[in-house]
C-alpha cells in the first residue's frame, strides 16, 4: 500500500484575514494573487481550498483546475462554519 501525503489546506483570504486567525498549517495564497503563484504549489498534491464564506475560494478552486491542477476540494462551509464547529484554529 502506497503512503498517500497529506492534502495542502490552501487559504485565499486577505493577509490580515489569514493572520486573525486560520486553519493550523494552512498556506495563505490570497485569491488575488493566485495566478502568478501557481508555481508555488505541487501539482499532483490534493488542494483544499478555503476563504471566508465561499466566494473566493469558488473562484480560486476553478483557477487552479484550469491550472491542470487535477485533485481540487472546496472545503464546505469555509472559516465561517469552521468557526462555528469550534475547530481547531491558529490565531484566533
Amino acid at each position: 500500500m502506497g503512503t498517500r501525503s497529506t492534502p495542502l489546506i490552501l487559504d485565499v483570504r486577505t493577509r490580515s484575514e489569514f493572520n486573525s486567525g486560520h486553519i493550523p498549517g494552512a498556506v495563505n495564497i490570497p485569491q488575488d494573487e493566485l495566478s502568478g503563484r501557481l508555481g508555488e504549489l505541487e501539482s499532483g498534491r490534493e488542494i483544499v481550498v478555503y476563504c471566508e464564506g465561499g466566494g473566493r475560494s469558488t473562484a480560486a478552486a476553478s483557477a487552479l483546475r484550469g491550472a491542470g491542477f487535477s485533485t481540487v476540494l472546496h472545503l464546505e462551509g469555509d472559516m465561517r462554519a469552521w468557526r462555528a464547529s469550534q475547530f481547531p484554529c491558529a490565531g484566533c
